[in-house]
């Protein structure tokens, strides 16, 4: 997979990001999500973000966060992920 260079400082920023704020991966996946950055998302996916992780405070994940922002794009990347994961998890 091909990443820009806007990806790859948009990564960058959400993990100084979550760091500061003690987030760890979670944080950025939810940014990504939560803002339509398909490519920071996919990116963060590939390197094994935990999908099924829920933020601290009303206990949502990205999934619901890119669907409630109109990201329809990242919906789609996500419950993409999302089906792997539980194929993947029933064939185990």
């Amino acid at each position: 997979m091909r990443v820009s260079v806007t990806s790859l400082v948009l990564v960058a920023a959400m993990v100084a990001c979550s760091s500061v704020f003690g987030g760890g991966g979670l944080d950025t996946l939810l940014l990504a999500a939560a803002n339509g950055h398909v490519s920071v998302l996919q990116s963060l996916l590939d390197a094994s973000a935990d999908i099924n992780a829920a933020e601290e405070q009303i206990g949502q994940q990205p999934l619901i966060w890119a669907a409630q922002m109109g990201h329809t794009e990242a919906v789609r990347v996500l419950l993409d992920v999302r089906h792997r994961y539980l194929i993947k998890r029933s064939n185990a």
